[in-house]
């Protein structure tokens, strides 16, 4: 639900673009697209007009870390990390539920969708690191994903089987109330996933192991 408006605190014109535009909102299209697909993905700007989302759309809503996000335009005052930061483990869950169907030749037209997206620009969707910007002014390099996807991928090919029982465990723990929307709960999901073994791996990165 994106319609005509005018942002609050910074007085830029908001609709359509600017939601597209959103890290935060573009992580939980995402998430909802490996789930569910394009297909029941709609978009509306006013009353009684609903349209279906673009392919066009989607492939630039899948860089999520290309987006915007108000901690990096404020730079970071009072923060010692960026919310894309934050963000690394849920997508790391999202790609490993993915990669393991994908391995496992379990893949849904749906996710058949996803996947093909991500494949086609996965550095773009899982950038190595970002600029973090600094309140004094400048910015410092930081690691986002680094070699994060090649090790999930390695952690997958070792065990298929156990991958896929984490999947599942991740998958079941996901119990979010009805006043959620879809797109939050697949978020969510992810971030069940990522709870097993792609946080475990990101765990290990971030102590240098």
């Amino acid at each position: 639900v994106a319609p005509t408006s005018q942002h609050a605190s910074t007085n830029k014109a908001c609709g359509c673009e600017s939601y597209k535009s959103r890290a935060w909102c573009r992580a939980e299209q995402l998430a909802h697209c490996c789930h569910a697909g394009l297909d029941t993905m709609y978009i509306t700007t006013s009353p009684g007009e609903v349209s279906n989302v673009a392919e066009d759309w989607m492939k630039d809503v899948a860089c999520v870390f290309e987006g915007e996000m108000t901690c990096c335009r404020l730079k970071h005052k009072g923060m010692l990390n960026c919310d894309q930061e934050s963000l690394v483990p849920t997508l790391m869950g999202l790609y490993f539920d993915l990669y393991t169907q994908k391995s496992a030749q379990a893949l849904s037209s749906a996710s058949k969708y996803a996947w093909n997206l991500i494949e086609g620009q996965k550095d773009r969707v899982f950038p190595a690191s970002f600029q973090f910007s600094e309140t004094k002014g400048g910015s410092s390099q930081r690691k986002l994903f680094g070699d994060m996807i090649h090790r999930i991928e390695r952690k997958v090919d070792s065990n298929l089987e156990e991958a896929k029982r984490m999947c599942d465990h991740g998958s079941s723990k996901s119990t979010k109330s009805q006043e959620h929307s879809a797109s939050t709960k697949d978020l969510d999901t992810a971030h069940k996933v990522a709870t097993s073994a792609p946080k475990r791996l990101w765990e290990e990165d971030m102590v240098g192991i």
